[in-house]
Formats: C-alpha cells, sequence, structure tokens
C-alpha cells in the first residue's frame, strides 16, 4: 500500500522499476493499476513472481543483497535499518529462527527497498505517521492462525512506542490493517507527530482486499511542514531586464508573489555597452517553476531565463494569530530545536494597527520621537510591563531601556509603588484639596536635595520648568532667559527654540507655532561653553532672568557637564543677579538621590523634577531653595501656578524615594550601568564601529561618532542610519532602546545580570553587521 500511494502521489512506476533493478535479483515483476477501494480512488501495486523463488531468504540473504547493490548510501543504511528492525521482532515472539515467516518472500525485500527509494524520489525528507490501526481478529500465515494485529506487527509497536488506534464500530472489518512489512517500515521511518502542513500533493494506496464496509486504503499527504529546518532544495529564476518602466516591474513583483514565488527581488546592473539594467530574481519551491516563468515570459519583455536548482537551510517556523486590542496580527515565530529564538509580527499587520491610530491620533503617537519616524518603521505598541521586561501588541517580550523615558528607575510596575497607588486609589482619586500625601512627598524632596527649602507641586515637568522661569522673571523682573542648544525643558512657547529631543531629531531649529515675540526672549547658548553664556550677559546686561539647563544634558543623548562648566554657570548667574534653574526631570533622584546638584556638588536657584518622584505617576515639582522671596505665597500669588491634588501619585512618590533610599541601591545601579557601557565599548572595538559612550550613573547614550561628544555640534555629526541599523537588529534580539540616536538609555534597579548579558550579546550581534 506504501508503494501505491507514493506512485499515486507522482512517483513513476518506471523510475521505481529502475531503481529495483539495481538488486542483485530476478525473477520478479513489479506492476502499478489504478483502482477503486469503496468510494476511493487510487494505486494498487503487487510484486508477482515466476516461480523461480521457492525457499525463503534470510535476513543476511537479504541485507547481502541491499548492500551489493548500487543504491545511495542512504538508501542502503534506512533499508537495512527496516529489515534488522524486522528480524527482531520476529525473533523476539517466535524465537530464533533463521528463515523468517515474513523475511522470507521477496515481495519483501522489493517492498523495503521499494519504498525507501521512492521516498528519496520523491524528495520526501522527514516521515509522520498518524497512529497505526490495530485491527481485530485472525490472520492465516504460514505459521497458523494468529491473532490481529500479527505477534510481531504488535512487538514492532511497542518497539517504536507507536502510537495505536484500536477499531472502533461495528463497520470495521475483521482482519489485518498492518502487516509486519508494513509495521517495520512506518516505525523505523516515520514519527507519530501531527505537524501542521502545507499541503501539496495526496496519493492513494490500496490494498489487496476490498472491504465492504470501509475503503482498505493508505493515504499519503506530501507538503512541506510549517516550519522546516531540514535542508530543501528551491529553484532560482532569473533574467536580465532593461527596456521596462520600474512602475510595471513593480506589478511583476507583486503578481509573481501572489502566484506564490517564496521572493522577488531586483538588483541594478550593468550590461554590455554600459546599459543600466535590473537583474529579476525569483525563489521558488521547484513544483511551482514552470509556472513562474509563464508569468515571467508573459509579463516581462525578456527572452529567455535562467534556472538553478538550490539547496537551501529553512528555520523551523510558525505562524500564529494574536489578538490585541488593535486587532489581531500575525506573528512569525522561529525555533531551533523546538526552542523559540526569535518572534516577529508580520509587517502590514502592524502597519494596519498603526494606521488606524493615526486615525485619531496625529501621526498615531503622542510625542515625536514615538513615531519611529528617526529610525524608519512601525511604531511598537505596548500593552504591559513588569520589572524589566516589556511585551508589546504582538506578543513580543522586550527587555526595555527606555523605561517610561527615565522614571521607572525601580521598573515596570513595581509592587511597592503599585500597592501604595492603589492604597490611595482606594480612599478617593482627586480632592482639589490639600492631603497629607503631598506633604510627605514635599518634605521627602526637601530632605533628599540640599539645595531645596520648599517644593510647588504641579502635574507635569513641562508645567515645573514653566513656572520656574515665570517665578525667575517675577523675583528679578527681568524678561529674557538663557538655555543651551539641545537641551528640552517641555513644551513650553518660549523654550522650544533650537529644541532637543524630538526638535534634535529632525534637524528643526525652532519649533512651529511659537511667536516671535516668545522667541526673541530665549537666548541660546552652546552647552559646555561658559564663555558663550558670558557673551550672552555682556550683550544684554540687566535683562537676563534666569539660566536654565539640564545640569546631565540627556535630551540630545547623554552629555556630561564638563569640568567647571556647572561652577562656571553658578559664578556667573550669581555675579549678574541672575537665577540658576537646574532641570533635573530626568536627573533628579537618577543619577544619585540628591540628583545631579548632589553628584556635582552645586547649588542652583532653582530646581525641576518630574514623574520620577511618583514612581512614573504625572508630578512635575519645583522647588526653590536660598531665595529671600515669598512670590508665590497665597498674599504674592504668581498667576497660573495651580494643580490639582492627586493622592494616588502622591503615595506612590512617597514609595518610589523611599525604594532608592535603601542602601547599596545606587551602588547596585552604578556596577550594572558600568557593566553596560563598558561591554558596549568593547563590543563595539571589536566590530571595528566609531562608538562613543557618554554615561551619568545609570543614564547613557551610545553615539555613532568617534566623539568627543561634548556639545549639540558634535551629537548632530553623530551617524543617524547607522543607528536606525543598530536599533532595529537590538529589536529583533529583543531589547527596546529609544527610537532616536538622541535619548538616553535608562537601567533600572530590575535589570538583572542575565539582561546586561543578554543585551551585551545582542549588541555584539548588531555591532558586528552595521
Amino acid at each position: 500500500m506504501l508503494l501505491g500511494a507514493l506512485i499515486d502521489s507522482g512517483l513513476s512506476i518506471d523510475e521505481l522499476k529502475g531503481e529495483l533493478a539495481r538488486l542483485p535479483l530476478a525473477g520478479y515483476s513489479v506492476n502499478a493499476a489504478v483502482a477503486q477501494r469503496g468510494v476511493i480512488r487510487g494505486t494498487h501495486v503487487s510484486v508477482d513472481l515466476d516461480g523461480s523463488h521457492n525457499a525463503s531468504h534470510s535476513i543476511h540473504d537479504f541485507l547481502d543483497m541491499v548492500e551489493a547493490s548500487d543504491f545511495s548510501r542512504s538508501v542502503k543504511d534506512k533499508s537495512q535499518r527496516v529489515l534488522e528492525r524486522l528480524e527482531e521482532a520476529e525473533t523476539r515472539v517466535h524465537g530464533e529462527v533463521h528463515q523468517l515467516q515474513e523475511l522470507g518472500d521477496i515481495d519483501t525485500i522489493i517492498d523495503v527497498v521499494g519504498v525507501v527509494a521512492g521516498l528519496e524520489l520523491l524528495g520526501i525528507e522527514k516521515l509522520y505517521s498518524s497512529p497505526l490501526p490495530a485491527g481485530w481478529g485472525v490472520v492465516s500465515t504460514r505459521k497458523g492462525a494468529l491473532p490481529v494485529p500479527a505477534p510481531a506487527t504488535a512487538q514492532l509497536m511497542a518497539m517504536a512506542k507507536a502510537k495505536v488506534a484500536p477499531p472502533k464500530g461495528p463497520y470495521v472489518a475483521a482482519g489485518e490493517l498492518v502487516t509486519p512489512t508494513g509495521a517495520a517500515l512506518i516505525t523505523t521511518l516515520a514519527s507519530f507527530e501531527a505537524p501542521a502542513i502545507t499541503l501539496e500533493q495526496v496519493g492513494y494506496g490500496l490494498g489487496t482486499r476490498d472491504n465492504p464496509e470501509i475503503p482498505n486504503v493508505l493515504a499519503l499527504w506530501i507538503g512541506e511542514t510549517v516550519g522546516s529546518s531540514a535542508l530543501g532544495q528551491v529553484s532560482l529564476l532569473e533574467t536580465n531586464i532593461d527596456d521596462m518602466s520600474p512602475e510595471v516591474l513593480g506589478y511583476v513583483q507583486e503578481e509573481l508573489m501572489r502566484r506564490g514565488a517564496l521572493d522577488a527581488w531586483f538588483s541594478p546592473i550593468q550590461m554590455k555597452k554600459s546599459r543600466p539594467a535590473v537583474k529579476l530574481s525569483v525563489l521558488c519551491r521547484p513544483n511551482m517553476e514552470s509556472a513562474l516563468v509563464k508569468i515571467i515570459l508573459a509579463e516581462t519583455s525578456t527572452l529567455g531565463i535562467r534556472v538553478q536548482t538550490l539547496n537551501r537551510y529553512e528555520a523551523e517556523r510558525e505562524v500564529v494569530a494574536v489578538e490585541t486590542s488593535f486587532g489581531a496580527a500575525r506573528v512569525k515565530i522561529k525555533k531551533e530545536a523546538d526552542v523559540i529564538v526569535s518572534v516577529s509580527p508580520e509587517f502590514e499587520d502592524c502597519k494596519e494597527i498603526a494606521q488606524r491610530a493615526q486615525d485619531h491620533i496625529p501621526g498615531g503617537v503622542n510625542s515625536p520621537v514615538r513615531s519611529f519616524k528617526s529610525v524608519g518603521g512601525t511604531p511598537l505598541f505596548i500593552q504591559r510591563g513588569k520589572g524589566s521586561r516589556i511585551w508589546d501588541a504582538d506578543g513580543n517580550e522586550l527587555v526595555d531601556y527606555v523605561g517610561s523615558w527615565g522614571p521607572l528607575i525601580l521598573g515596570h510596575a513595581h509592587d511597592s509603588v503599585v500597592e501604595a497607588v492603589e492604597r490611595a486609589l482606594g480612599k478617593g482619586l482627586t480632592f482639589g484639596a490639600p492631603t497629607e500625601g503631598e506633604v510627605e512627598l514635599a518634605k521627602m524632596i526637601v530632605d533628599a536635595l540640599p539645595s531645596v527649602d520648599m517644593v510647588r507641586l504641579v502635574s507635569s515637568g513641562t508645567e515645573a520648568t514653566m513656572s520656574a522661569i515665570r517665578a525667575a522673571r517675577a523675583f528679578t523682573g527681568r524678561s529674557k532667559i538663557v538655555k543651551f542648544a539641545g537641551c528640552y525643558h517641555g513644551h513650553n512657547d518660549g523654550l522650544l527654540v533650537e529644541a532637543g529631543s524630538g526638535g534634535a531629531t529632525y534637524s528643526i531649529p525652532n519649533s512651529a507655532g511659537v511667536p516671535e515675540g516668545y522667541a526673541r526672549e530665549t537666548l541660546v547658548a552652546d552647552y559646555n561653553d561658559v564663555n558663550s553664556v558670558q557673551r550672552l550677559f555682556d550683550s544684554h546686561p540687566a535683562e537676563i532672568a534666569a539660566v536654565i539647563l539640564e545640569p546631565v544634558a540627556a535630551n540630545m543623548g547623554v552629555v556630561p557637564p564638563a569640568p567647571g562648566f556647572l561652577e562656571g554657570l553658578r559664578l556667573l548667574t550669581a555675579n549678574n543677579d541672575a537665577l540658576l534653574i537646574f532641570d533635573e526631570v530626568i536627573t533628579g533622584f537618577r543619577v544619585a538621590y540628591g540628583g545631579a546638584q548632589t553628584l556635582y556638588g552645586i547649588v542652583p536657584d532653582l530646581t525641576c523634577l518630574g514623574k520620577i518622584i511618583g514612581g512614573g505617576c504625572r508630578w512635575g515639582p519645583t522647588a526653590e531653595g536660598g531665595m529671600s522671596w515669598s512670590g508665590s505665597a497665597p498674599g504674592q500669588y504668581v498667576p497660573g501656578w495651580h494643580t490639582v491634588r492627586k493622592p494616588a501619585c502622591g503615595n506612590g512618590g512617597d514609595s518610589n524615594p523611599q525604594g532608592l533610599a535603601a542602601p547599596g541601591t545606587y551602588e547596585g545601579l552604578e556596577a550594572a550601568s558600568a557593566r553596560l557601557a563598558d561591554g558596549l565599548a568593547a563590543a563595539a572595538l571589536k566590530a571595528e564601529v566609531p562608538l562613543t559612550i557618554n554615561r551619568v550613573g545609570s543614564i547613557m547614550t551610545a553615539f555613532f561618532n568617534g566623539g568627543p561628544v561634548e556639545g549639540w555640534d558634535s551629537v548632530a555629526a553623530s551617524d543617524r542610519e547607522r543607528y536606525s541599523a543598530y536599533f532595529h537588529l537590538m529589536l529583533e534580539r529583543g531589547v527596546y532602546l529609544a527610537p532616536s540616536p538622541f535619548e538616553a538609555a535608562f537601567v533600572s534597579t530590575a535589570h538583572t545580570p542575565e539582561d546586561i548579558g543578554a543585551t551585551l550579546e545582542a549588541a555584539e550581534y548588531a555591532l558586528a553587521r552595521v
């Protein structure tokens, strides 16, 4: 029946006879006939003898015949294994004999060698079997009547731990459904699995008996497993085209893919007489070759096509549908030895999800840097986070170094933060009145930052910097503010001049929608250049209210202050009766428990913090210190400086600084961050990639730049295309970095040594390929 199924699936009977002629055996003929069993049409194969073979043969006779043949080594080895397995089963159940019942017939060796050779001729690399039918009743043999399944058949099933299906229902006719030879072939060559396949061919082999109750057939399905990791063959079709428009070529490519090509691509070439042209290359299964050749000849101007047969290793893969809150998306899972090595969503599905977001949100995102426009591709939609990991809408698990742009210093959904917020939520979300929690949070900030005496809590970092500037102008009676190129202080109109962060990514020096009058009140200096600030004070005497900066620039990527820079600013502002404002929305409680001002020993007049104090909740404290002024007191209120009271975030904020104050916290962050930075530098050196890593504590940026990187001009000289390639390679390896070359990477206390190790392995892989 196996031989019949192979022939019914496309194996030529003449090819089969040619293969069997390799055996040193005569006096037989193999015949195939199309017939019907019940309602199923298939092929029946018979082995007919001419009467010259009366004696039974021993196992050694058959093994010698196979070895003496000129079959391929693989056909010899597989055939001999089947025969030896059959002998072992017969010996176990019938005792040690030399002339074996099943082995003694010539059709045994024809069946065994014919099936093995036929599988090879059809290119079938792996065989899977459904459960073997047990059958029932008795069968007549030369040894007499035997129970069904025959003892040798049952022994072969047991030796292979085969799956066996018992007879079900009265419609199953009594009789033998699996012979010892068939059992030997299946249990030796097949595995009892049911992998998903792409079905390409079906054949039916017919048994001799014609059961009236159920067709006596064996079905053979031939196809590609979804994720075959074995070596397979593909056809490569190639042709040169020099006289077609790109629009038509695009149509041809789409049509080839639609009609079953595995891949189709164009390569620019130069033909004779220096004519520019393209080479069309198409990869396909051999059985699709003729159909795709017809399409190329019909749809292009080419007169000929080159065809090659190639060996190709294919990774084991599976495509599954993942339901997300944004809709269904197909996800490709790549495996190696049944272990998942990568997961990637189908681009078109993600594109569709992103497009739906753009129907309701400008650009589909709520911040330009999240749009992936500076690195290319479709932005990720994140479903959840825990510890150092995030999971996107397609189910991908990623090691996260964005950390909500810095505040999640304890990692995602830290238990203490979640518990504190949940406790507060049970008491009410917002009151519009003072609460005890905000007072405790303000005291905690005062205790942590040496420059701070008082705190005003607002709702965001943008509101904090806006309020600080308004307070500085009210205090000094002056209007102008100095900021630094590449630094970002929120979307305040007066500060969006040569903005860093998202603005820097697209090299837009000014922000649309900002009136010129506002921009004139903002003066821009060069970061790490005290002289540029001195020139502004000289040009605008008694006009500058404050200098605002990130003490460690982090919105153009991490740029540490040069030695003497912060000290020089402190002296300049003091000598000119202006205020020094530290925007520590990123650095506060991040580079040190008391922020950058503690790390560098500089005392600013005003400090702005962000949602790091709320464990990720929206807070924007403005803190003042050493100012003999009460301009924000009830009697001298600065208009517009206001916030509602949010006890949930207040309690979340309490838990975040408390967690950071634990002994060893910053030492652990420093060790993990140093290991990461040193490992990245070593990987870049090994790959011979120019890379400058700027790091302060647990924030760092890897600039694709030979360095040094000390200000906006050197930041802007970085290789953006190389970063884009690096970003996507890291994403493929399960590491999520900022989708912009001008942002920081943030290490949290949740990042384990294993996370750092996996990140460095991914970086070594990526840097070797950018």
